[in-house]
């Protein structure tokens, strides 16, 4: 497991810039400067002596995890597909459209009433699964891929509406996952508790493993708790290693797209 890390800052003169770029052995540019690497990096330890004189922003962006943690993990989550639909509908209001007791404050909402409405049907015919660039919790696959794939495992479907149109759309359909029977111990992560609904959402973490569920035994499931930030609320898709396996060899997904539980 590697964090990652952002030094970023303008380039305020030549002095600065000469100095990174002994450091980085490479050319920078005359405006804005911006790198990732690795924090336990030779680089970083350099860069990181000088961030504070040269006025530079030192962030955490993510998580690289080996392919031996991501292989060796017994459930992980998935962080979906290909997004498509870009941007959201605003009316209606998908939010308001498509879950009841949801509230535009937060992001936070309660069962799925109605088919989530795009625009146009999305090919799929190489990607096979994809999420939409508004919703990370909810996944989408070509109608055959459900077929021989989710249904086996047991999972519904339903359809998928066009605003053009007002059509239903023939090759995709919406996979219906179950939520996981217990919450997750999230002891270290942060957390907000709307003003207005009350409920609680747990900030986004991109540093090391996910939190691991106590119930290990189901195939793919989403969690429930809600995880976002501002007005938006998404649970986490979780699968097992023989699904997240089967995902890969099937080029539904690709290894990246894991995030090892521990």
């Amino acid at each position: 497991m590697k964090i990652i890390r952002r030094i970023s800052g303008k380039i305020e003169d030549s002095l600065m810039k000469k100095n990174l770029e002994i450091l980085l052995n490479e050319d920078i540019g005359t405006a804005y400067f911006s790198k990732d690497m690795e924090e336990d990096s030779h680089e970083y330890e350099m860069i990181a002596k000088i961030v504070d004189s040269h006025n530079l922003h030192d962030s955490i962006i993510g998580t690289k995890f080996s392919s031996q943690e991501i292989l060796d993990s017994e459930i992980l989550v998935f962080t979906g597909g290909r997004a498509f639909a870009y941007p959201q509908p605003e009316s209606p209001d998908y939010l308001t459209n498509t879950y009841n007791d949801s509230c535009l404050y937060c992001g936070v909402f309660g069962e799925q009433e109605n088919d989530f409405v795009i625009k146009k049907e999305p090919d799929l015919k190489k990607q096979k699964v994809m999420t939409l660039n508004w919703v990370f919790g909810e996944l989408f696959a070509e109608i055959n891929s459900y077929d021989l794939y989710f249904k086996p495992m047991g999972l519904d479907s339903r359809t998928l509406s066009l605003s053009k149109g007002g059509k239903i759309a023939e090759h995709v359909v919406q996979v219906i996952i179950p939520s996981l029977e217990k919450e997750i111990k999230m002891d270290e992560l942060e957390f907000s508790k709307c003003p207005v609904c009350s409920r609680i959402k747990y900030i986004p973490s991109t540093i090391g493993f996910s939190p691991k569920p106590e119930i290990v035994d189901f195939n793919i499931v989403k969690t429930v708790e809600f995880f976002g930030t501002g007005h938006s609320a998404n649970h986490k898709i979780l699968v097992n290693h023989n699904v997240m396996r089967s995902m890969i060899e099937q080029k539904m997904a690709k290894l990246h797209q894991f995030v090892p539980c521990r």
